[in-house]
């Protein structure tokens, strides 16, 4: 499938839940409005160096969450529109990541010889 597949078949999905998805989104926005200003005002009587530390983490926690949130609304939408049970969805999770062959050793490699440095 091309990745214009994927994103007609995305919208297809979604388009029946774009108030879930929108809500979702303005409650998670929202909190971190709200904690961005208590923090600002807490962080104000704090010395510099901790002000920074302190947003530098807040900014990271955010921006981990936020893909996350965007993941878990689609996963939850496909679970519930296609009514995926959790083996179905195992496999597919698991069918992401290509599978590699092992290599087998030849019988003797304990008996092979280092190569020759070359010059």
């Amino acid at each position: 499938k091309t990745p214009i597949d994927a994103f007609k078949r995305s919208y297809d999905l979604c388009k029946n839940y774009f108030c879930f998805i929108f809500c979702n989104n303005f409650t998670f926005h929202t909190i971190v409005i709200v904690l961005l200003i208590s923090m600002n005002l807490i962080l104000d009587k704090a010395p510099a160096i901790l002000s920074f530390i302190v947003h530098f983490l807040i900014n990271v926690i955010l921006v981990s969450l936020g893909p996350t949130l965007v993941m878990v609304l689609y996963m939850s939408i496909r679970i519930r529109s296609e009514q995926l049970t959790g083996q179905e969805l195992s496999d597919e999770l698991s069918n992401i990541v290509p599978i590699t062959n092992a290599v087998e050793m030849r019988d003797d490699y304990q008996e092979a010889k280092p190569m020759e440095p070359m010059v």
